[in-house]
């Protein structure tokens, strides 16, 4: 008889499954430049992937009173880990935290905004006058991707089943380390 998961694990994998379909919309929502909310799908998507992590040390309720805060989850993702190479993410977390900022439109309104949004390698922003007046946010999609493979192999789960209710068009928008379409 097979054994029955634990509350624990389907946390994990509920946080997983959500986590990836914030993902493929964000990556198809990007693929169009269809700002800011593929940047907020992108904040949302990391948020759940390290829950999906985490919730193994750490209660539903401490996960909810930390909120969407991406730089205290990735910390403790790092902590936990205790893999000294995820430091070279440091800084595309904490750009994508600040779009966190992007999700109501009360800043939007009130102090504009410039995001750079970058599919590829990270390519320097394009700058238009006025623009540096701006708040700047900036989202590295490509190491996103790398965060996300990170945070499943951590959990020791492939993405490619958490991926596999998205629609075709959100898939072919995957990169291949996240989904490989078997022939």
């Amino acid at each position: 008889m097979p054994k029955q998961p634990t509350r624990e694990e389907k946390l994990r994998d509920a946080f997983l499954v959500f986590g990836a379909q914030y993902y493929a919309h964000a990556r198809h929502s990007a693929q169009y430049f269809y700002l800011p909310v593929s940047a907020t799908l992108f904040h949302h998507a990391i948020e759940m992937l390290l829950k999906g992590y985490l919730c193994a040390t750490r209660s539903s309720e401490e996960l909810k009173k930390i909120g969407h805060n991406l730089v205290a989850l990735w910390q403790e993702f790092k902590d936990v880990l205790a893999d000294t190479q995820l430091t070279g993410f440091d800084t595309t977390i904490q750009q994508l935290d600040k779009v966190e900022l992007l999700r109501y439109p009360d800043s939007i309104v009130d102090d504009g905004y410039a995001l750079h949004v970058s599919l590829g390698t990270p390519a320097s922003p394009i700058k238009f006058p006025g623009m540096e007046v701006l708040p700047q946010y900036t989202v590295h999609v490509s190491q996103l991707d790398a965060i996300a493979v990170k945070i499943f192999e951590a959990c020791n789960v492939a993405p490619e089943p958490h991926f596999r209710s998205a629609p075709a068009a959100y898939v072919e928008a995957l990169p291949p380390s996240l989904w490989r379409r078997s022939s």
